[in-house]
């Protein structure tokens, strides 16, 4: 099959494209773009297993120049080769370790909850899209910064992007409830996370401190006789060791 970018000059002109959108999924991101496109007063059609039919779809599908897949990695191949696009339609995905040249891969660089975010927030995330292609060819009612990923590099950048998400919340929601156990205050830990976030881009010179960074081993060795039996013994051994070889 033909990739999607062959059919696209050098200079990324826009894609003589139906207008309108379809949101396809039920999932956090699909609330998240239907809600942000309200925002915007951006014009959409949304579409889910769920709560509509294949034959709705079907009706659906004819009306719109874009064809928005918020649903599972695993799905989007197999959605996409049903769907039967005609050359002035196009169909977008959002996962950051999918390539298809088929489909138009557009990565928000945010984590999404079931909360709602304000319009400036919005505004401010940024888009990882797949070259050739260009955020303002298939969104330009949206003001959102991007920037371009290539398919060798993109495993990397979604592999950071986990490996930060899942330590945050891991390591977060084992020290709340820690805090919560021992009626340690909340707050505090408000104003620890943050001052991290200050610290990581406050530029140069502000650097993780720490008994790992500095190589206390007297303060590294109560650390671990306290977490030893959990499951964070390893993980704290593991970052000792990271350090250690940076260190070198």
């Amino acid at each position: 099959m033909t990739s999607l970018a062959s059919s696209q000059n050098a200079e990324g002109d826009p894609w003589p494209l139906r207008p309108g959108y379809l949101i396809v999924g039920s999932g956090k991101l699909a609330k998240h773009l239907s809600h942000y496109f309200q925002q915007l007063e951006v014009d959409h059609l949304m579409w889910s297993r769920q709560h509509s039919s294949k034959a709705n779809l079907n009706e659906l599908i004819p009306l719109v120049g874009r064809v928005l897949l918020a649903i599972r990695d695993d799905a989007i191949a197999e959605f996409f080769e049903a769907l039967n696009l005609n050359s002035d339609q196009v169909a977008v995905h959002f996962s950051g370790a999918l390539y298809d040249e088929r489909i138009v891969g557009v990565h928000p660089l945010a984590s999404f909850s079931n909360q709602f975010f304000k319009p400036e927030f919005y505004q401010s995330i940024h888009m990882a899209v797949d070259q050739p292609y260009k955020f303002e060819q298939i969104f330009p009612e949206l003001p959102n910064p991007s920037f371009s990923i290539s398919s060798e590099t993109k495993g990397l950048y979604h592999s950071l992007l986990v490996l930060k998400a899942s330590s945050e919340f891991l390591l977060g929601n084992e020290m709340m409830a820690r805090f919560a156990e021992f009626n340690w205050p909340q707050q505090g830990l408000t104003t620890f996370f943050k001052s991290l976030e200050l610290n990581l881009f406050g530029g140069k010179g502000n650097e993780a401190t720490g008994p790992l960074v500095r190589g206390d081993d007297v303060t590294i060795d109560r650390n671990l006789e306290a977490l030893s039996g959990t499951e964070l013994e390893a993980l704290y051994r593991q970052l000792n060791q990271i350090y250690k070889r940076r260190r070198q």
